[in-house]
């Protein structure tokens, strides 16, 4: 049994209820929505919602201040599209090899984290992660709200193989069901 602190009960919830509000928007309508949304407009949302998870990464992920902090990168002044392409880029070597798991984790906290992820290892050795059950919450709701919509579920019968074993877990989470 994990034991959380309000500020992962918190976010717990957080996530908890956005993926609520995420699941109760109409898809077809929201399919509607974007095809007639101006491709201007919706690039900068987009870029407001990276631009907002950057920053919060960048104060709450230890690594990744570190790692900014290590190519003189100061996370207030990234404003622009053109300031975000200009971050240096993460891989394996640079970052995820470079820290520890507590400090690649959101408050550099491990707890709560009760699952491990590993990668194909294609580039000749498979690297593993931490998640928990937030993530897999919000993956398993997400994919009950996404196929139906994508695969026309309602309308036909849809057989469905997975190659990718971290989504075999949301599936297996999931209630997906005509």
């Amino acid at each position: 049994m994990f034991h959380r602190n309000n500020a992962q009960n918190e976010h717990i919830l957080a996530s908890y209820l956005q993926t609520q509000e995420f699941l109760s928007i109409d898809t077809k309508a929201l399919m509607h929505e974007y095809a007639s949304v101006d491709a201007k407009a919706l690039q900068q949302a987009g870029f407001q919602n990276a631009l907002l998870l950057f920053r919060e990464a960048a104060e709450r992920i230890p690594a990744y201040r570190d790692f900014l902090k290590r190519h003189n990168v100061c996370a207030e002044s990234i404003n622009t599209y053109q300031d975000f392409q200009n971050l240096p880029v993460t891989n394996k070597k640079n970052y995820l090899r470079a820290f520890s798991l507590k400090e690649l984790c959101w408050d550099g906290n491990l707890k709560g984290l009760s699952l491990f992820s590993s990668s194909s290892g294609s580039t000749g050795e498979p690297f593993v992660w931490p998640w928990g059950e937030a993530q897999e919450a919000e993956g398993a709701l997400e994919l009950e709200s996404v196929f139906p919509a994508v695969f026309e579920m309602e309308r036909y019968s849809t057989t469905f193989f997975m190659g990718i074993r971290n989504h075999s877990l949301f599936l297996r989470q999931s209630t997906i069901s005509r």
